[in-house]
C-alpha cells in the first residue's frame, strides 16, 4: 500500500477507490436526465455494464436508478 493510499484514507475515512466510485456515481446521478437508457449511463459513466452500476448505485444512494429515470419521465410526462 502506498503512503497516498494510507493517508488518503487516514484523513477521509474511505479508500481512494471507493472515493473514485462514489464519484463516479454522482456524475451518474448528475447526468441521468441527459441518457435514455441505463446501459449508455453506465457506460458513461465508466461501468462496463449497467447490472453493476445498478447494483452500486442502489447500495450508494438506497433508490434503483430505473427508478429515478421512471421519475423523470413521469415528471417530463405532467
Amino acid at each position: 500500500e502506498s503512503r497516498f493510499l494510507h493517508l488518503f484514507k487516514h484523513e477521509t475515512g474511505i479508500t481512494y477507490r471507493r472515493m473514485i466510485l462514489w464519484l463516479r456515481l454522482a456524475k451518474s446521478f448528475q447526468h441521468y436526465a441527459s441518457f435514455s437508457s441505463l446501459t449508455e449511463l453506465a457506460h458513461f459513466c465508466g461501468f462496463a455494464d449497467s447490472a453493476h452500476y445498478a447494483r452500486t448505485f442502489k447500495e450508494t444512494f438506497g433508490i434503483r436508478p430505473s427508478d429515478l429515470l421512471a421519475q423523470r419521465s413521469r415528471f417530463v410526462q405532467a
